[in-house]
Protein backbone atom coordinates (compact mmCIF):
# COMPACT_ATOMS: atom_id res chain seq x y z
CA UNK A 1 0.00 0.00 0.00
CA UNK A 2 1.01 3.64 -0.40
CA UNK A 3 3.03 4.74 2.64
CA UNK A 4 1.38 6.79 5.41
CA UNK A 5 -1.87 6.39 7.24
CA UNK A 6 -5.39 6.40 5.90
CA UNK A 7 -7.32 7.86 8.84
CA UNK A 8 -8.48 11.45 9.35
CA UNK A 9 -5.79 12.07 12.00
CA UNK A 10 -2.83 10.93 9.92
CA UNK A 11 -1.79 12.79 6.75
CA UNK A 12 -1.64 10.78 3.55
CA UNK A 13 0.52 11.60 0.52
CA UNK A 14 -2.47 10.78 -1.71
CA UNK A 15 -4.79 13.17 0.10
CA UNK A 16 -2.16 15.91 0.39
CA UNK A 17 -1.79 15.81 -3.40
CA UNK A 18 -5.57 15.92 -3.71
CA UNK A 19 -5.61 19.03 -1.48
CA UNK A 20 -2.91 20.69 -3.59
CA UNK A 21 -5.10 20.14 -6.66
CA UNK A 22 -8.07 21.72 -4.91
CA UNK A 23 -9.85 18.39 -4.48
CA UNK A 24 -12.35 17.53 -1.76
CA UNK A 25 -11.19 14.04 -0.79
CA UNK A 26 -8.86 15.14 2.01
CA UNK A 27 -8.93 15.92 5.71
CA UNK A 28 -7.86 18.93 7.76
CA UNK A 29 -4.59 17.18 8.64
CA UNK A 30 -3.80 16.83 4.91
CA UNK A 31 -4.61 20.47 4.23
CA UNK A 32 -2.29 21.45 7.07
CA UNK A 33 0.57 19.61 5.34
CA UNK A 34 -0.30 21.31 2.05
CA UNK A 35 -0.14 24.67 3.81
CA UNK A 36 3.24 23.76 5.32
CA UNK A 37 4.56 22.91 1.86
CA UNK A 38 3.20 26.21 0.56
CA UNK A 39 5.28 28.02 3.16
CA UNK A 40 8.37 26.51 1.52
CA UNK A 41 7.14 26.96 -2.04
CA UNK A 42 4.13 29.29 -2.36
CA UNK A 43 3.41 27.95 -5.86
CA UNK A 44 3.28 24.28 -4.79
CA UNK A 45 -0.37 24.07 -5.88
CA UNK A 46 0.65 25.21 -9.34
CA UNK A 47 3.26 22.42 -9.38
CA UNK A 48 0.49 19.86 -8.85
CA UNK A 49 -1.60 21.51 -11.55
CA UNK A 50 1.29 21.53 -14.00
CA UNK A 51 1.53 17.77 -13.46
CA UNK A 52 -2.01 17.41 -14.78
CA UNK A 53 -1.40 19.79 -17.67
CA UNK A 54 1.60 17.67 -18.67
CA UNK A 55 -0.60 14.57 -18.52
CA UNK A 56 -3.09 16.23 -20.86
CA UNK A 57 -0.42 17.05 -23.43
CA UNK A 58 1.09 13.57 -23.15
CA UNK A 59 -2.30 11.88 -23.56
CA UNK A 60 -3.04 13.87 -26.68
CA UNK A 61 0.35 12.86 -28.10
CA UNK A 62 -0.30 9.19 -27.34
CA UNK A 63 -3.72 9.37 -28.98
CA UNK A 64 -2.14 10.86 -32.11
CA UNK A 65 0.36 7.98 -31.99
CA UNK A 66 -2.54 5.52 -32.15
CA UNK A 67 -2.86 4.51 -28.49
CA UNK A 68 -6.48 3.69 -27.63
CA UNK A 69 -6.07 1.86 -24.32
CA UNK A 70 -4.42 2.97 -21.10
CA UNK A 71 -3.28 1.52 -17.79
CA UNK A 72 -3.13 4.24 -15.13
CA UNK A 73 -1.07 3.08 -12.15
CA UNK A 74 -0.82 6.66 -10.87
CA UNK A 75 -4.32 6.66 -9.37
CA UNK A 76 -2.61 6.81 -5.98
CA UNK A 77 -2.00 10.49 -6.71
CA UNK A 78 -5.58 11.08 -5.52
CA UNK A 79 -9.13 11.42 -6.79
CA UNK A 80 -8.65 14.92 -8.19
CA UNK A 81 -5.84 13.55 -10.38
CA UNK A 82 -7.98 10.58 -11.44
CA UNK A 83 -10.85 12.91 -12.33
CA UNK A 84 -8.57 15.17 -14.38
CA UNK A 85 -7.06 12.23 -16.29
CA UNK A 86 -10.47 10.64 -16.82
CA UNK A 87 -12.00 13.88 -18.13
CA UNK A 88 -9.05 14.48 -20.45
CA UNK A 89 -9.22 10.98 -21.93
CA UNK A 90 -12.96 11.14 -22.51
CA UNK A 91 -12.66 14.57 -24.12
CA UNK A 92 -10.03 13.21 -26.50
CA UNK A 93 -11.96 10.06 -27.40
CA UNK A 94 -15.01 8.69 -25.52
CA UNK A 95 -14.21 5.19 -26.76
CA UNK A 96 -10.78 4.98 -25.10
CA UNK A 97 -10.41 2.04 -22.73
CA UNK A 98 -8.70 2.74 -19.40
CA UNK A 99 -7.93 0.70 -16.29
CA UNK A 100 -7.15 2.57 -13.06
CA UNK A 101 -5.13 0.87 -10.32
CA UNK A 102 -5.21 1.93 -6.67
CA UNK A 103 -4.90 0.51 -3.17
CA UNK A 104 -7.14 3.16 -1.61
CA UNK A 105 -10.79 1.99 -1.37
CA UNK A 106 -11.94 5.62 -0.93
CA UNK A 107 -10.38 6.69 -4.23
CA UNK A 108 -11.83 3.66 -6.02
CA UNK A 109 -15.30 4.18 -4.54
CA UNK A 110 -15.45 7.80 -5.62
CA UNK A 111 -13.96 6.97 -9.02
CA UNK A 112 -16.69 4.35 -9.44
CA UNK A 113 -19.33 7.00 -8.74
CA UNK A 114 -17.65 9.23 -11.32
CA UNK A 115 -17.89 6.47 -13.92
CA UNK A 116 -21.45 5.51 -12.97
CA UNK A 117 -22.59 9.11 -13.35
CA UNK A 118 -21.30 9.07 -16.92
CA UNK A 119 -23.52 6.12 -17.86
CA UNK A 120 -23.22 2.76 -19.59
CA UNK A 121 -20.65 3.57 -22.32
CA UNK A 122 -18.01 4.58 -19.77
CA UNK A 123 -18.77 1.63 -17.50
CA UNK A 124 -18.02 -0.62 -20.45
CA UNK A 125 -14.70 1.06 -21.24
CA UNK A 126 -13.39 1.62 -17.69
CA UNK A 127 -12.02 -0.75 -15.05
CA UNK A 128 -11.23 0.16 -11.44
CA UNK A 129 -8.69 -2.26 -10.00
CA UNK A 130 -7.98 -2.66 -6.29
CA UNK A 131 -4.32 -3.66 -6.46
CA UNK A 132 -0.81 -2.54 -5.53
CA UNK A 133 0.96 -1.04 -8.54
CA UNK A 134 4.27 -2.35 -7.18
CA UNK A 135 3.33 -5.83 -8.45
CA UNK A 136 3.17 -5.61 -12.27
CA UNK A 137 2.54 -9.32 -12.75
CA UNK A 138 -0.54 -9.21 -10.51
CA UNK A 139 -1.90 -6.02 -12.08
CA UNK A 140 -1.38 -7.22 -15.66
CA UNK A 141 -2.81 -10.61 -14.77
CA UNK A 142 -5.90 -9.18 -13.06
CA UNK A 143 -9.07 -10.54 -14.70
CA UNK A 144 -10.57 -7.07 -15.22
CA UNK A 145 -7.38 -5.80 -16.86
CA UNK A 146 -7.29 -8.86 -19.10
CA UNK A 147 -10.94 -8.37 -20.02
CA UNK A 148 -10.77 -4.65 -20.76
CA UNK A 149 -7.33 -4.27 -22.34
CA UNK A 150 -5.89 -6.20 -25.26
CA UNK A 151 -2.32 -6.66 -24.06
CA UNK A 152 -1.23 -7.91 -27.48
CA UNK A 153 -1.71 -4.33 -28.69
CA UNK A 154 0.02 -1.10 -27.57
CA UNK A 155 -0.95 0.34 -24.19
CA UNK A 156 -0.24 3.73 -22.65
CA UNK A 157 1.19 3.24 -19.14
CA UNK A 158 0.69 6.27 -16.87
CA UNK A 159 2.98 6.58 -13.84
CA UNK A 160 2.54 10.26 -13.02
CA UNK A 161 2.82 11.74 -9.53
CA UNK A 162 3.31 8.29 -8.01
CA UNK A 163 6.93 7.14 -8.33
CA UNK A 164 8.25 9.61 -5.76
CA UNK A 165 6.07 7.84 -3.17
CA UNK A 166 8.34 4.80 -3.27
CA UNK A 167 11.90 4.58 -1.92
CA UNK A 168 14.71 2.89 -3.80
CA UNK A 169 14.25 -0.14 -1.54
CA UNK A 170 10.94 -0.75 -3.38
CA UNK A 171 12.88 -0.72 -6.68
CA UNK A 172 10.60 1.69 -8.57
CA UNK A 173 12.78 1.33 -11.67
CA UNK A 174 12.22 -2.42 -11.58
CA UNK A 175 8.48 -1.86 -11.12
CA UNK A 176 8.26 0.30 -14.25
CA UNK A 177 10.43 -2.16 -16.16
CA UNK A 178 8.16 -5.00 -15.02
CA UNK A 179 5.24 -3.36 -16.79
CA UNK A 180 7.03 -2.25 -19.94
CA UNK A 181 8.71 -5.63 -20.45
CA UNK A 182 5.29 -7.28 -20.64
CA UNK A 183 3.49 -4.66 -22.73
CA UNK A 184 3.35 -4.92 -26.51
CA UNK A 185 5.77 -3.11 -28.84
CA UNK A 186 4.46 0.37 -29.58
CA UNK A 187 3.36 0.83 -25.97
CA UNK A 188 4.25 4.14 -24.33
CA UNK A 189 5.37 5.14 -20.84
CA UNK A 190 4.41 8.50 -19.31
CA UNK A 191 6.30 9.01 -16.04
CA UNK A 192 7.32 11.78 -13.63
CA UNK A 193 9.28 12.16 -10.40
CA UNK A 194 10.12 15.03 -8.07
CA UNK A 195 13.59 16.34 -8.98
CA UNK A 196 16.46 16.32 -6.48
CA UNK A 197 18.16 19.32 -8.03
CA UNK A 198 20.31 20.11 -5.00
CA UNK A 199 18.70 23.54 -4.69
CA UNK A 200 17.55 24.71 -1.27
CA UNK A 201 13.83 24.59 -2.16
CA UNK A 202 14.09 21.02 -3.45
CA UNK A 203 15.90 19.87 -0.31
CA UNK A 204 13.42 21.62 2.00
CA UNK A 205 10.40 20.19 0.16
CA UNK A 206 11.74 16.64 0.34
CA UNK A 207 12.40 16.98 4.06
CA UNK A 208 8.91 18.39 4.63
CA UNK A 209 7.26 15.58 2.65
CA UNK A 210 9.16 12.89 4.50
CA UNK A 211 8.57 14.39 7.94
CA UNK A 212 4.85 14.92 7.33
CA UNK A 213 3.79 11.80 5.44
CA UNK A 214 6.78 9.46 5.61
CA UNK A 215 7.42 9.56 1.89
CA UNK A 216 8.59 11.87 -0.89
CA UNK A 217 11.64 10.51 -2.66
CA UNK A 218 13.10 13.20 -4.89
CA UNK A 219 15.52 11.79 -7.49
CA UNK A 220 18.38 13.08 -9.61
CA UNK A 221 17.94 13.66 -13.31
CA UNK A 222 20.02 10.55 -14.00
CA UNK A 223 17.80 8.39 -11.77
CA UNK A 224 14.64 9.74 -13.40
CA UNK A 225 16.04 9.13 -16.88
CA UNK A 226 16.62 5.50 -15.86
CA UNK A 227 12.84 4.95 -15.76
CA UNK A 228 13.00 5.20 -19.55
CA UNK A 229 15.97 2.87 -20.09
CA UNK A 230 15.55 0.66 -23.16
CA UNK A 231 12.76 2.84 -24.56
CA UNK A 232 12.80 5.50 -27.26
CA UNK A 233 12.29 8.89 -25.63
CA UNK A 234 9.86 11.20 -27.38
CA UNK A 235 11.24 14.71 -27.95
CA UNK A 236 12.12 16.79 -25.99
CA UNK A 237 13.14 13.92 -23.69
CA UNK A 238 13.15 14.11 -19.89
CA UNK A 239 12.48 17.73 -18.97
CA UNK A 240 10.76 19.85 -16.34
CA UNK A 241 7.07 19.29 -16.99
CA UNK A 242 6.06 22.76 -18.23
CA UNK A 243 8.80 22.41 -20.85
CA UNK A 244 7.36 19.22 -22.37
CA UNK A 245 5.73 20.35 -25.63
CA UNK A 246 4.12 23.40 -24.00
CA UNK A 247 1.09 25.05 -25.56
CA UNK A 248 2.68 28.42 -24.75
CA UNK A 249 6.50 28.17 -24.64
CA UNK A 250 8.13 30.41 -22.03
CA UNK A 251 11.13 30.70 -19.74
CA UNK A 252 10.49 28.50 -16.72
CA UNK A 253 10.00 30.01 -13.29
CA UNK A 254 11.61 28.37 -10.22
CA UNK A 255 8.41 26.55 -9.22
CA UNK A 256 8.25 24.98 -12.68
CA UNK A 257 11.56 23.20 -12.07
CA UNK A 258 10.38 20.89 -9.29
CA UNK A 259 9.27 17.85 -11.32
CA UNK A 260 10.92 16.05 -14.23
CA UNK A 261 9.10 13.76 -16.61
CA UNK A 262 8.92 12.37 -20.08
CA UNK A 263 7.25 10.10 -22.59
CA UNK A 264 8.87 7.11 -24.26
CA UNK A 265 7.91 4.39 -26.75
CA UNK A 266 8.71 0.70 -26.62
CA UNK A 267 10.27 -0.59 -29.81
Amino acid sequence: MIPAGTGPRTPSATRVHDALLGGKENFEVDRAVAERLAQILPDIGRVAQSNQEFVGRALRHLHRAGIRQFLDVSSGAGLAAVRATHDTLRAIDPGIRVAYVDTDPMVLAHARLLVDEAGTPQRETTALIHADMRHPELVLGHPEVRTLLDLTRPVGLLAVGILHLYPDSDDPHGIVRGYMDKLAPGSHLVATNMHASGEATSIALQQAFQLAVGTGWFRTREAIEQFFDGLDLVEPGVVHLPGWRPDNPHDLEPWERIVLGGVARKR
